[in-house]
């Protein structure tokens, strides 16, 4: 029998259980965000005291938050800010990582052209304790922050120019290119640590239809387009970087087509709170019915539940690995 075990602090209070709680964290989202939800009347513990106290005079738009879960061994889960206090029949805490003070953050600053290092490190001088990885060269131009939030400017140019932007647990900016931050590994057993496998099919690639359209980036930060593929199939954007020809991006578009095309897993498995599971990580698959299914994924979210009905993680199986 496994026993959910909570860890949760909010400004100033620690508490160890909740009505409901959801963590979505993905390689495809900037931000990670939490929803708490609680009685509007619960215990709360400060340093100095534990009290029950109605949770509407408790906490605060921009309050400090942490979550840990698991079992017998805690994991830390989240780590940001309480972004919007909702009171209806409970208290539902609406919650963000780091990217909420990129979100308060508003810039005026414009570029003709840019390197993509230079323009972060200016945001880091703008929003304080903003920390990240080793950022891709590449020039971005006609940048023009007349007031926006800095986590607009983040978002602009992942859509633009297909770079990864989005926050670890430590709340690091991961960036680059999508695929290129791996962060440990976790196993799965379909029927043992995964019971419920329902969003989950194995295909084979015979039976898969892909059309990619190719963007080029070239040095000076201009674009070149090419599409390959079926012309009915599911359509996939895929970046390359430092270009200089249309027959060469036609040629890397193609290398990555096998990449895509594969036999293997697809969609989203449910598994316990234990494992640990965070985007990023290779996800170990196998089950004991069908041997010849194990293969390795790149997870690309994970969702974590904790209700009533008790503790889960969704996690979605992307690119698979060698």
């Amino acid at each position: 029998m496994f026993v959910i075990n909570c860890d949760i602090t909010i400004g100033k209070y620690n508490f160890k259980t909740v009505s409901d709680l959801k963590i979505s964290r993905s390689i495809h989202q900037i931000g990670s965000t939490a929803t708490i939800k609680l009685p509007l009347s619960a215990r709360l513990k400060t340093a100095q005291l534990s009290n029950t106290i109605a949770t509407n005079q408790a906490f605060e738009v921009s309050d400090l938050v942490e979550i840990k879960t698991g079992y017998d061994k805690l994991y830390t889960e989240f780590k940001g800010y309480v972004k919007k206090i909702i009171y209806q029949k409970e208290c539902v805490i609406e919650c963000e990582d780091f990217a909420y003070k990129l979100r308060e953050t508003n810039i005026k600053k414009s570029w003709a052209s840019v390197s993509l290092s230079d323009a972060i490190a200016y945001i880091s001088t703008q929003v304080k304790g903003l920390k990240f990885s080793e950022i891709p060269s590449m020039t971005i131009n006609k940048v023009i922050l007349d007031g926006k939030s800095a986590l607009w400017f983040l978002d602009e140019i992942k859509t633009k120019y297909g770079i990864v932007f989005f926050f670890d647990i430590e709340n690091i900016l991961q960036v680059g290119l999508v695929y290129q931050y791996r962060r440990g590994e976790v196993k799965y057993n379909i029927g043992y640590n995964c019971p419920d496998e329902t969003d989950l099919q194995y295909v084979d690639e015979k039976d898969i239809k892909l059309k990619i359209k190719a963007i080029g980036i070239k040095k000076d930060g201009t674009k070149i387009e090419k599409e390959i593929g079926k012309e009915d199939g599911e359509v996939r954007t895929l970046y390359f970087y430092d270009i200089s020809d249309a027959s060469t991006l036609t040629n890397l578009a193609q290398n990555e087509i096998d990449k895509y095309k594969f036999t293997g897993y697809r969609g989203k498995l449910t598994g316990f709170l234990d494992p640990f599971c965070c985007p990023a990580m290779k996800a170990i698959v196998k089950d004991s019915n069908y041997n010849d299914r194990k293969g390795n994924y790149y997870v690309e979210s994970v969702e974590t539940t904790i209700s009533r009905g008790g503790g889960r993680r969704q996690v979605e199986l992307g690119l698979k690995l060698s």
